[in-house]
């Protein structure tokens, strides 16, 4: 047995596929201790917006042609066109967005995490004021991100079956109707309030 077939593919080698086919693109693929998404679309297409919740307010992280942010452990972030909902993580994500030429590469990165990484909360956000609606937290850890998955469905359909949770209790402003982490196949996220 010779020594290369130890080797496991490099980190990088899932972040930018360059075929917009390819078979990792819009999926997460799990590579030594990371969790990774990638999407490639085209320039023409809406972008992506990731947003974060800071104090009182929100804040819109630029749509520049080279995008690296770091968004925090504990800080709600959500991603425009890609989920419906507000996504509290224990571990840092790193987002890239990277525009070249015609296409418009994006990538998640979630790993490395300290011990300490125990839950993930779903969270719904007022549009109008800011006001956090409803949360569900989901004990996922390091290695339970399975869970995460299994139990988003669930929590957008509650969200999406309550029109009193829906509605801001501060500013009566009616959230629109969630939707969960697009697919490759999924058909366009529901047109509404950006966040």
């Amino acid at each position: 047995m010779d020594g290369s077939s130890l080797i496991a593919d490099p980190v990088l080698r899932y972040i930018f596929p360059m075929k917009p086919d390819s078979q990792f693109l819009g999926r997460w693929q799990r590579t030594h201790d990371y969790d990774i998404w990638t999407m490639c679309r085209p320039a023409s297409a809406p972008d992506l917006t990731l947003w974060e919740k800071h104090g009182e307010g929100v804040i819109r992280v630029p749509d520049n042609d080279s995008v690296m942010h770091i968004v925090h452990g504990g800080v709600p972030h959500h991603i425009a066109g890609l989920f419906g909902y507000w996504r509290t993580c224990e571990s840092d994500i790193v987002w890239f967005r990277v525009k070249r030429e015609q296409q418009v590469h994006y990538a998640m990165v979630l790993g490395g995490c300290p011990s300490e990484y125990a839950a993930d909360t779903i969270s719904w956000i007022c549009p109008s004021c800011a006001n956090i609606l409803s949360a569900s937290e989901i004990k996922t850890g390091r290695k339970g991100l399975s869970r995460f998955w299994a139990q988003e469905t669930p929590a957008v359909e509650r969200f999406n079956a309550s029109t009193a949770e829906r509605t801001c209790s501060r500013c009566a402003h009616v959230h629109p109707l969630a939707y969960t982490f697009r697919q490759p196949d999924a058909a366009p996220a529901p047109a509404g309030d950006l966040w």
